[in-house]
């Protein structure tokens, strides 16, 4: 056995730049939601120790916003951050035996969870690995210039 000590911010941005390896080479999306979920957590953990908002918190906290001015009431942080995570959650659990389908749009749950990873790292690091520039000027940036 051959135990070494590994900093979990490198396990994270090793998650997510493998996320956007599968994601842009067309494979797995379930296998990218998983990935850039897992790195995206981590970083958010790093994120909230440095007295900053991750992405997820963000997202949560606009649409609860919104959800106020449409509907006059005001869901709780912890349900929307849930509805949120509800796709990365499904494809890890199986919460009972009428759990054994998930229902959603692989596309956009895996871009949505890459862009909430991307953007934890983002607000930690101030920078961008070179796969992450890759999959914003494919997804995002193509035929803007």
């Amino acid at each position: 056995m051959d135990l070494q000590s590994f900093a979990k911010i490198e396990i994270a941005i090793s998650q997510i730049n493998t996320a956007i390896d599968i994601y842009m080479n067309g494979q797995d999306l379930f296998s990218v939601i998983t990935l850039a979920g897992a790195g995206e957590e981590i970083l958010a953990r790093f994120i909230k120790m440095a007295n900053k908002e991750s992405s997820l918190k963000k997202h949560a906290v606009a649409l609860l916003v919104i959800h106020q001015e449409i509907n006059k009431n005001l869901p709780s942080l912890k349900n929307v951050i849930n509805s949120l995570n509800k796709a990365k959650n499904s494809i890890k659990h199986m919460d009972d035996t009428e759990d054994d389908y998930v229902i959603m749009d692989p596309r956009f749950e895996a871009e949505a969870m890459l862009h909430r990873a991307i953007e934890n790292y983002y607000t930690l690091t101030g920078q961008l690995t070179e796969q992450m520039e890759s999959y914003y000027n494919k997804v995002y940036f193509q035929g803007l210039t």
